[in-house]
């Protein structure tokens, strides 16, 4: 049986304006903690887009790599959108600026 288990992060840092650069550490951060298997999930379609994408737009295609580099670190690495409405919890506790919470479907 296999069980799955979401976990969700949330750390004091500095401003991270970007989501690919808040993505970046994100992955840093699951590779520290020895996961294997992780599913990245963002309501921003265009950071999707240019992870899954072969052809990312030049601007951002150091940060895209980066990202895809760490990624082959794991044994399952994906990345998806979901939209804004889902993604409201995981909002709400960020800008509360909580710590970490693990969450079982």
């Amino acid at each position: 049986m296999i069980s799955h288990i979401s976990l969700s992060f949330s750390s004091a840092m500095r401003f991270v304006g970007s989501p690919l650069i808040a993505l970046r550490e994100a992955i840093l951060k699951f590779k520290q903690l020895g996961l294997t298997s992780v599913r990245c999930e963002s309501d921003c379609d265009q950071l999707v887009k240019a992870l899954t994408s072969d052809f990312p737009l030049a601007a951002i295609y150091s940060i895209v790599s980066d990202i895809k580099a760490i990624a082959l670190s794991f044994d399952v690495c994906s990345f998806s959108w979901i939209s804004r409405e889902k993604n409201c919890e995981l909002r709400q506790i960020l800008w509360q600026n909580k710590p970490c919470w693990l969450r079982l479907p």
